[in-house]
């Protein structure tokens, strides 16, 4: 604050019938130390507040002198920590019902009636301006405290682009490895080895934690959408088992699932099954060797119930409430080979709110295992019809020839590899120019594209191919990239391209997108 914003805010602005009256009263408050500023009129005086004042010292006959309802609406459209100590000096005498209903109309004052004494007015305007200079601390403890917030705010925003930004940029030197130990297990499929599983088994865990990052990222900044139908939670509970089938027994442990009649629900089937694969990975996670992991489902009411439990290590009563917060984690020294970024449980909660349901958790304590509840609202009716299964990894159809267009050498080379060992004719360019001249001058039955190039990006490529050779040119064309949400589908089905893919591309994704451009449907 300023030197003249202080002085401002600290004087008294008088406004009396008379100039003389005004020049005593400025000439009495002088005299007390108490700067003070004389207003010829009512609007004046308005302005002037506007600007800041300690007090306003006004008689009641200039207030009802004026039709102007400025001060009724300065006093009234104050800001929440505002209370200007307004000073009305009334005549002698009793005062009318009238008066008293239009003075109360204005708004809270002080009432001090003449004549009156000196020490009276002097220590009236100094309670006020005390009074007003205790506003002013509550006005500067607010305006630091949103200052925080906003600082606080931009902090979580930039950390929300940084977990997206980081999750997308390890979604780039995953997708060669990926790729590389698909490669490895189509090449080894005769080999009694255990080697190639368990890297493919944590490479997979590894792109599960960075989707959960970013999908973490995605609902903090609102970006998450659901895709909603009715949908079966028996294969929605399907899913989930097989999609940590492998963790749960290379870990030894016994699942059993009990699944209680058909139990229809309105929500997205693969966050539905992402819900419950991390309920049960987590359940995995934290279990001995050779544990047991129940899941059970019921309806209760008009509410589907699931429930996950394990005979793991437990969760003491201080963490209970703790669970679903971001980071949250049983003590670090217990249990702790399973690892994890303590984001997982958060996610589940989130998604699970976005579903209209609600999550809880229960615990004996350490040594007791765990059991998490989720509820979810049924509803009548028949699921979509499941998704037809798709062409198998490794099998070979025709021989297609395929552009590969990636500005990583690595990622570019280990999917050519693994489109040459199914049977295919590659050509690998690395920035976006070279791939619209190689396109166009080949014109290959496939084209996969990575969006973030040098040159020319995936979008511009995918634009100037489809200029120069024509919507309908035989040619389908593959966006590859690190982003994944549907904004991002659009965009590149808006470029040119018929599918879109998220790196690393999963063998089964991989195998859809052949099969599509065989029959040139859009993926």
């Amino acid at each position: 604050m300023t030197a003249s914003s202080h002085a401002l805010d600290h004087r008294v602005l008088l406004l009396t019938p008379t100039r003389r009256d005004a020049e005593t009263s400025k000439a009495l408050l002088a005299d007390h130390g108490i700067e003070s500023e004389i207003c010829r009129n009512i609007n004046v005086l308005c302005e002037e507040a506007a600007r800041g004042a300690g007090a306003l010292l006004v008689t009641q006959e200039a207030i009802f002198s004026s039709t102007d309802q400025c001060l009724t609406k300065l006093v009234q459209g104050q800001p929440s920590w505002s209370d200007y100590p307004l000073i009305v000096l009334t005549p002698a005498g009793p005062q009318s019902a009238a008066d008293i209903a239009a003075l109360a109309a204005v708004g809270h004052m002080l009432l001090l009636q003449r004549p009156l004494q000196i020490g009276m007015l002097i220590s009236t305007v100094q309670a006020a301006l005390r009074d007003r200079a205790r506003q002013y601390l509550v006005r500067d403890h607010l305006a630091e405290q949103e200052a925080y917030a906003a600082a606080l705010r931009e902090s979580d925003r930039r950390k929300d682009e940084f977990l997206a930004v980081l999750a997308h940029e390890l979604r780039n030197p995953l997708a060669p490895l990926r790729t590389g130990i698909d490669l490895l297990l189509l090449e080894n499929q005769a080999r009694d080895d255990d080697l190639i599983p368990m890297m493919s088994r944590q490479t997979s865990h590894m792109v599960r934690l960075i989707d959960d990052l970013l999908d973490l990222s995605r609902i903090s900044q609102g970006k998450l959408t659901l895709r909603t139908s009715t949908v079966s939670l028996g294969e929605v509970i399907g899913n989930a088992v097989e999609a940590t089938r492998q963790q749960i027994e290379s870990a030894g442990h016994q699942l059993h699932v009990a699944v209680s009649g058909p139990l229809h629900v309105t929500g997205d089937p693969v966050r539905l099954t992402q819900v419950f694969a991390n309920l049960l990975s987590n359940a995995a996670k934290y279990t001995e060797q050779g544990g047991q992991i129940h899941l059970a489902s019921e309806r209760v009411q008009e509410k589907a119930v699931v429930r996950v439990r394990d005979t793991g290590l437990g969760i003491p009563p201080e963490m209970l409430s703790r669970v679903f917060e971001m980071f949250a984690q049983v003590d670090s020294s217990l249990g702790r080979a399973g690892g994890g970024l303590g984001i997982g449980l958060t996610l589940v909660r989130q998604l699970v709110e976005m579903h209209q349901g609600s999550i809880r958790v229960a615990s004996d304590g350490l040594g007791c295992g765990s059991e998490f509840t989720v509820e979810l609202p049924t509803v009548a009716g028949m699921p979509r019809s499941g998704a037809v299964r798709g062409p198998e990894f490794g099998s070979r159809g025709p021989s297609m020839n395929v552009v590969v267009a990636d500005d990583n050498v690595d990622a570019a080379e280990t999917l050519a590899m693994l489109l040459r060992q199914l049977g295919h004719h590659v050509r690998i360019v690395h920035d976006g120019q070279q791939a619209v001249e190689v396109v166009c001058r080949n014109r290959p039955e496939l084209a996969i594209i990575d969006i973030g190039m040098p040159v020319l990006t995936g979008y511009d490529a995918a634009t100037r191919i489809r200029e120069q050779l024509g919507s309908r040119n035989g040619v389908y064309l593959a966006a590859l990239t690190g982003w994944g949400q549907e904004e991002d589908r659009r965009r590149a089905l808006d470029a040119g391209f018929d599918a879109h893919m998220v790196k690393p591309v999963e063998t089964s994704r991989l195998a859809s997108l052949i099969e599509a451009a065989r029959r040139g449907v859009s993926s």
